[in-house]
């Protein structure tokens, strides 16, 4: 097992970053994807002293499983039946570009999903600094980002050495492949698209137990006591 890199603990005061929100986004994906899970940082320390590593372990484990029958519901499903599809931009009015547009916003709320997990992630733009985060194993500093979040990603790469790469190809696969949904949408060709659909597929049933495992052991629970006794500490020391 390798040691995670966290960076330097701190007791900032009141320094907690909000949690992203996902309205903006979600209001333009289909109206029939339920929402994604809110975990709020501000309630954990509302809940009664005995219950809170419980309750937001069970919180935790509610979002990998939002994130997972979501993910498994699409991720992969589309198939143009064209070992050549892409390599020409589609035409305007091509059944296909509107699927492609459906599909490039159910990756992004895919996007979302993990965002409820992992810290500073939830749109396009964040997934080089999350893909650096597992390359350098390094975890956010105490009350920078939500606890929960730094929880989740700290016990997810020190569950497993292969968590890392697991992680890495996942979120790579990810972004791949809406840059090529976007890029038929736009009217431009795609070529690596049905290649980069194969690939998010094996990589999210690659990533997800992964996960799993990392989430519903003994040692995220321990975790989450160790974090959440000093932040509700520093949190009611303001009151």
């Amino acid at each position: 097992m390798r040691a995670v890199l966290t960076e330097p603990r701190h007791r900032w005061k009141k320094s907690v970053v909000p949690f992203l929100g996902a309205a903006a986004l979600l209001a333009t994906v289909s109206a029939q994807a339920a929402d994604p899970i809110d975990i709020n940082p501000e309630t954990y320390c509302q809940w009664p002293e005995g219950q809170r590593v419980s309750l937001l372990a069970s919180a935790v484990r509610s979002g990998w499983s939002d994130l997972d029958v979501n993910g498994s519901a699409f991720i992969g499903r589309v198939n143009p039946h064209d070992a050549n599809f892409g390599d020409a931009p589609l035409p305007e009015r091509h059944p296909m570009r509107q699927q492609m547009e459906r599909y490039k916003l159910q990756l992004q709320q895919i996007m979302v999903r993990i965002g409820v997990l992992f810290p500073h992630y939830n749109r396009p733009m964040d997934g080089e600094r999350l893909i650096e985060r597992l390359m350098t194993r390094s975890v956010p500093i105490y009350a920078s980002a939500a606890e929960h979040q730094i929880v989740v990603m700290e016990t997810f790469l020190s569950a497993d050495d292969k968590n890392r790469e697991i992680g890495i190809a996942f979120i790579e696969a990810l972004h791949a492949l809406e840059s090529s949904t976007l890029v038929l949408v736009s009217g431009d060709a795609a070529p690596a698209f049905n290649e980069q659909n194969q690939a998010l597929y094996d990589a999210f049933h690659d990533f997800m137990p992964a996960l799993k495992a990392s989430l519903f052991s003994p040692d995220f629970e321990k975790a989450i006591g160790r974090r959440l006794t000093p932040y509700c500490a520093d949190l009611m020391a303001e009151l």
